[in-house]
């Protein structure tokens, strides 16, 4: 699996999306029989600057 990917500007004043995971543990458990699994292995995100999840 492909480690988390960094890039784009952190600075005061700007609005961010951001991700934080952790990349031994990220993964993807949902299927066609359960499309509504949610992913493991990330731990906050923000939106906009504005916290959508946080220790998910």
């Amino acid at each position: 699996m492909a480690p988390c990917s960094v890039g784009g500007l952190g600075r005061e004043g700007l609005q961010a999306n951001l991700a934080i995971c952790n990349e031994r543990t990220i993964a993807d458990p949902n299927s066609s029989e359960r499309p509504l699994e949610a992913a493991v292995g990330v731990s906050h995100v923000l939106v906009g600057g504005e916290l959508g999840l946080e220790n998910g």
